[in-house]
């Protein structure tokens, strides 16, 4: 476990860097971070993933998808005593990329005391990349929590710093 953290954390910051890198990158991020939740949840964590072809080079801003991954484990899955899945799809669909991140929840636990920034950040880096051309949602559906972003699919943006 200690391993895989310490790989997951020393990517993490490698991105902070960049721009925006290839939705490759951001899903092999993710798969990292939920690798060391796995070894904490162990069969309580379920992962689904629906990465359809055509869609893994399209830039995204780095770090786009963690906040969602780790959302769904501490808000969904963390509250569990069954636990439960985490489902993670991309899709294209002519120019445009939707990605999903559903999980499990309990519908009695009671909200957060805190709401945390995850989402309002994701929300704001979407904003800031494309504008009105990208959505944003977020909600429970049922038993599910669903957020949904989609944006154009667009090569990645060099690092303005030039690394």
């Amino acid at each position: 476990m200690c391993i895989r953290l310490a790989d997951f954390l020393r990517t993490s910051l490698g991105m902070g860097s960049q721009d925006s890198i290839p939705l490759s990158e951001e899903l092999a991020l993710a798969r990292r971070y939920l690798e060391v939740e796995q070894v904490r949840f162990g069969d309580r964590l379920r992962v689904v993933e629906e990465i359809a072809a055509g869609c893994r080079e399209c830039g995204v801003p780095p770090l786009l998808l963690q906040p969602l991954v780790e959302n769904a484990v501490k808000h969904g899955i963390a509250g569990l005593v069954e636990g439960g899945f985490i489902r993670l799809a991309v899709e294209r669909s002519g120019d445009a990329v939707t990605i999903t991140v559903e999980n499990a929840f309990d519908l009695e636990m009671p909200p957060p005391r805190s709401l945390g920034m995850g989402l309002t950040h994701v929300r704001r880096r979407l904003q800031v990349r494309y504008g009105d051309a990208a959505t944003f949602d977020a909600r429970p559906y049922g038993e599910l929590y669903r957020v949904v972003l989609r944006f154009p699919c667009e090569p990645p943006i060099a690092s303005s710093s030039g690394v």
